[in-house]
């Protein structure tokens, strides 16, 4: 038995490409250093530790500013949603 996911339909490929595209715009206008973060965290997969290492700040702080990132993102997704 094969272990590889089903292929997306072409309805579930166009719409995952319209969100990574939403995505993308809503990063774009991040500042540079938050994008940087969420890069770091989310692209290259690193730890709050190790995020914390390469950018000189504490780990808590860098989870704090994760987090506040994140949760803008989401009010600005939905904001979306609801027009």
């Amino acid at each position: 038995m094969d272990d590889y996911p089903a292929p997306f339909s072409l309805e579930e490929t166009a719409q995952r490409r319209a969100e990574l595209a939403r995505l993308s715009i809503l990063l774009s206008h991040l500042p540079n250093r938050e994008r940087d973060l969420i890069a770091l965290k989310y692209g290259a997969e690193l730890t709050n530790r190790q995020i914390a290492r390469l950018t000189r700040l504490s780990e808590s702080n860098v989870g704090t500013i994760l987090n506040r990132i994140i949760r803008r993102l989401r009010v600005e997704w939905e904001a979306e949603d609801e027009r």
